[in-house]
C-alpha cells in the first residue's frame, strides 16, 4: 500500500506594479488600482516575484492508495 500526500504552502509575495498616479488620485483609488494590478499580474504569471518572509506549510492531506 502507498500513501499519496498533498501539501498547501502559504507564500507572501511583494509585487511592484510600475503604475503611476496623478496628484488628484486618492489613497483609496491607488490602493484599489494597485491591488487590481497586482492580482492581474499574478493571474498572468509574475516576473521576478519577491518572496517576503518564509514559506509556511499550512496543511497536509494524506490518502492511502492501492
Amino acid at each position: 500500500m502507498r500513501v499519496r500526500a498533498r501539501a498547501r504552502v502559504a507564500v507572501t509575495l511583494e509585487i511592484q506594479t510600475h503604475d503611476v498616479w496623478g496628484p488628484d488620485c486618492t489613497v483609496g483609488q491607488i490602493q484599489k488600482q494597485a491591488t487590481d494590478a497586482a492580482l492581474g499580474m499574478i493571474a498572468r504569471g509574475v516576473r521576478d516575484p519577491k518572496i517576503v518572509g518564509e514559506p509556511k506549510v499550512v496543511g497536509v492531506l494524506t490518502e492511502e492508495i492501492e
